[in-house]
């Protein structure tokens, strides 16, 4: 997992949720500068409460989404995108995913919103969606405020600890190589909270692998 936060600012004497989160909106637009957030909402057929079979069922999602906007070699330059984790009052895990879709890795053109519209209805398809399971969202205005939504269910303590397993990189997801991103840390303290692994970010630190 590959997080990143301003290291010169985080020994604060009290540290809460909402600047951790506007830290994390920063940290998405240095690395992807996302265009585009994509909404995943399960059918109530595929609706579960465990994290780690959703991540599962994102992933196939996503990997159809890959394929048919960049095509057959995809994984080799995958489009690349944060999703963060949200399960709120719901009976099951769902998904808000930054990506930054202005040109296609492979041919370096730029994607045109007629590509990215085929695509969804391709994944739609193909795992029998309707639009409300999987839609796109353009950002254009307060493109910010869109990605700082995206942190509402992320909390933080005053040790600046924050349950990783929540933001998930596309590299990740796929278990891709890792490409080192343009703001990593060099420092991290991992601790264990009640069976849950989380890592307390400080200092200058660069990656969480």
């Amino acid at each position: 997992m590959l997080m990143s936060f301003n290291g010169e600012n985080l020994y604060h004497d009290r540290v809460d949720t909402k600047y951790a989160q506007d830290e994390i909106t920063t940290w998405v637009y240095r690395e992807i500068n996302p265009t585009h957030i994509m909404s995943v909402q399960f059918p109530e057929h595929l609706k579960t409460s465990n994290l780690f079979i959703a991540r599962e069922r994102l992933r196939r999602l996503m990997k159809s989404f890959e394929y048919y906007l960049i095509g057959r070699y995809w994984y080799a330059v995958p489009v690349e995108f944060i999703a963060f984790a949200e399960h709120g009052m719901s009976t099951g895990w769902h998904f808000h995913i930054p990506m930054s879709l202005k040109n296609n890795p492979r041919t370096l053109e730029k994607f045109t919103e007629k590509q990215i519209d085929d695509a969804l209805s391709s994944v739609w398809n193909t795992h029998k969606l309707n639009r409300y399971s999987l839609h796109m969202l353009k950002l254009e205005e307060t493109p910010e405020r869109a990605v700082n939504y995206c942190t509402k269910e992320l909390t933080a303590n005053k040790r600046l600890n924050i349950d990783s397993d929540r933001i998930i990189t596309s590299r990740e997801l796929f278990d891709l190589k890792p490409s080192p991103m343009k703001h990593m840390f060099n420092r991290v303290y991992k601790v264990e909270n009640k069976g849950i692994t989380q890592f307390a970010l400080r200092g200058n630190v660069k990656q969480v692998v």
